[in-house]
């Protein structure tokens, strides 16, 4: 279970047009994935996003999911409290990236949008956070009843050559195959968005497991999870998670 602890956040963001092509906004809002952070690109295979809307800042910061209030004022933007979860990571030095990135919002002041390029700056004008716009998704949630579908890669590979992952739905039921356990719950639709906020496995064990089909097993359903946002393209669904993951699968029907 995910809990949440507080932190705030002082700075503001200014509207600015700096640089050619710079564009002015009323806000930054979309979905955008961090591409460097102080400078720096991310650790190889982490991800830090964060999504603006309606009045809220959500995120995925590497290892917990954070969110919290904006509101515009004139040319400003401030950030209020934000809210994340207190889950551990030990992948090397993601803690410490998750850290430092939340370090660099609390310096926030200024925002540059360059059409799908965010920068956030310091109150100097020094680039903290450069970011780059997330392609939307879209679909109509009648589509994915009455199909089923079949893991391609996860991540731009195939997840294991030799187990099965599969996945099925219908009006409001969801149901698969994670390589040797079968599992189902409800799910949640909309256009282009998708949550599984239950899952139910329906075997107890996997006979002769070892390890290795665990952690297959395992980082499957955790991905489906973690699923935000889907869009069939040319019989085939993918699946993106609020941590980047892209889960891409076959029509079976």
């Amino acid at each position: 279970m995910k809990t949440w602890m507080f932190v705030f956040l002082a700075g503001a963001l200014t509207l600015t047009a700096c640089g050619r092509g710079a564009v002015i906004a009323a806000s930054p809002e979309g979905e955008w994935t961090l591409q460097t952070l102080n400078g720096a690109p991310l650790l190889a295979a982490s991800a830090i996003n964060a999504t603006f809307e309606d009045g809220k800042i959500t995120g995925y910061s590497g290892c917990n999911s954070y969110g919290g209030a904006y509101t515009v004022k004139g040319d400003g933007l401030q950030l209020g409290e934000i809210a994340i979860t207190e889950m551990a990571c030990l992948e090397d030095g993601v803690m410490e990236q998750e850290q430092a990135y939340m370090a660099a919002l609390s310096n926030v002041a200024k925002f540059r949008l360059d059409n799908d390029r965010l920068e956030l700056l310091d109150a100097s004008g020094a680039t903290l956070l450069v970011y780059a716009r997330v392609e939307p998704f879209t679909g109509d949630p009648a589509a994915l009843v009455g199909t089923e579908w079949q893991l391609l890669t996860f991540d731009g590979s195939p997840l294991d050559e030799t187990l099965l992952f599969t996945l099925a739905f219908t009006e409001n039921r969801y149901s698969g195959l994670a390589g040797c356990r079968h599992f189902e719950g409800d799910y949640q639709a909309g256009d282009g968005e998708i949550a599984f906020p239950m899952m139910t496995m329906v075997e107890e064990t996997c006979p002769n497991a070892d390890d290795a089909y665990w952690g297959l097993e395992g980082r499957f359903t955790d991905a489906l999870s973690w699923a935000r946002h889907w869009r069939i393209v040319k019989n085939r669904l993918e699946i993106r998670t609020s941590r980047g993951e892209v889960l891409v699968f076959t029509a079976l029907r």
